[in-house]
Formats: C-alpha cells, sequence, structure tokens
C-alpha cells in the first residue's frame, strides 16, 4: 500500500499524516537526508511498533517500540539513509490504532518570519 503525501500543519512541510490501526506495510518514497516519525496513540495500552525495512531485501533496518503514548524518532543514521534514498518500507507491526507522522529531512527548518 503506498501513502500519499499531504502538507504537515501550517508551516507546509511537505510530508505524511495519516490514522493506522493494524499491522500494515506502506512504501515510502524516496528520502536522502532522513525522516523524523512522530507516533501517537489516544486509547488504550498498545504498544508503537513499526520497523523501516529495505525494499530490495526485506531486512529490517532500524525500528521503534514504546509503551508511552507518544513517541518521537529520528532516522539519520548512514544504514537507514541508504535504505531510503531507494525508497524504504515502513510496517506497522500490531492494532494499537495510532496517528503517524512521517517528516522528510529532520535537520531542515522552516522558513524563517520577520514581521
Amino acid at each position: 500500500m503506498a501513502i500519499t503525501s499531504e502538507l504537515i500543519g501550517g508551516l507546509n512541510t511537505p510530508g505524511y499524516g495519516f490514522h493506522n490501526g493494524s499491522p500494515k506495510t506502506y512504501k515510502l518514497p524516496k528520502y536522502h537526508a532522513g525522516i523524523s516519525i512522530m507516533v501517537a496513540r489516544w486509547s488504550g495500552s498498545g504498544e508503537l511498533s513499526y520497523d523501516i525495512l529495505d525494499r530490495e531485501t526485506g531486512s529490517v533496518v532500524d525500528g521503534s517500540e514504546s509503551p508511552s503514548y507518544a513517541n518521537q524518532k529520528s532516522f539519520t543514521s548512514p544504514e537507514v539513509i541508504e535504505s531510503l534514498k531507494k525508497g524504504a518500507l515502513i510496517r506497522f507491526n500490531n492494532s494499537t490504532a495510532m496517528q503517524v507522522y512521517i517528516i522528510p529531512n529532520p535537520r531542515q527548518a522552516p522558513p524563517e518570519w520577520n514581521s
């Protein structure tokens, strides 16, 4: 299943915001400078668990597991970036209902505003 792009918030940051509530795997586009992922659940006690997979080999490159209600992680290691440059996969591992935000290039600041 492919994720479609949308603008996140009022900063016009290209990324993805979507709801996930079951084990699913999504195709990510090619990212050249890493990504930052924020997930949050609004009820229940399920774990927030997902993996970044290499699209060619299917192997787990990195991931995150958290019993907390929210979790943010930046993926900028050389190994992850190599997979992201080719187009990686993101796999959610459980049925916890969560909101997901994927933002490319976490080191890029929004434009300055001078009033």
